[in-house]
Parts: structure tokens; C-alpha cells; sequence
């Protein structure tokens, strides 16, 4: 019983831990684009 529960916890743990590298690659991927929005959204928020 106990066996089982905690092999539903490895593999619930291992599907988050997959979930965040893919967030984490995409993110990197579009990291660069939000930034330079950001600072742009910047820039002129603080020229107005």
C-alpha cells in the first residue's frame, strides 16, 4: 500500500518537475522579447 503511494508521488513530482523544465525552456525562449517590452514600456512610461 504504502509501496504504491509513494510511486504515485514520484511520478506526480517527476510530471511537475518535466512541466517546469518545459516552462522553463519556453520562458527562456521568449525572455528576451519581454524584456526588451518591459524596458521600452519603461522608457516611455517615465518620459510621460
Amino acid at each position: 500500500m504504502s509501496g504504491a503511494f509513494a510511486e504515485r508521488i514520484w511520478r506526480h513530482a517527476q510530471q511537475r518537475f518535466v512541466t517546469a523544465v518545459a516552462l522553463g525552456q519556453a520562458l527562456g525562449q521568449i525572455a528576451p522579447s519581454l524584456q526588451f517590452a518591459v524596458f521600452g514600456f519603461e522608457f516611455f512610461d517615465a518620459g510621460g
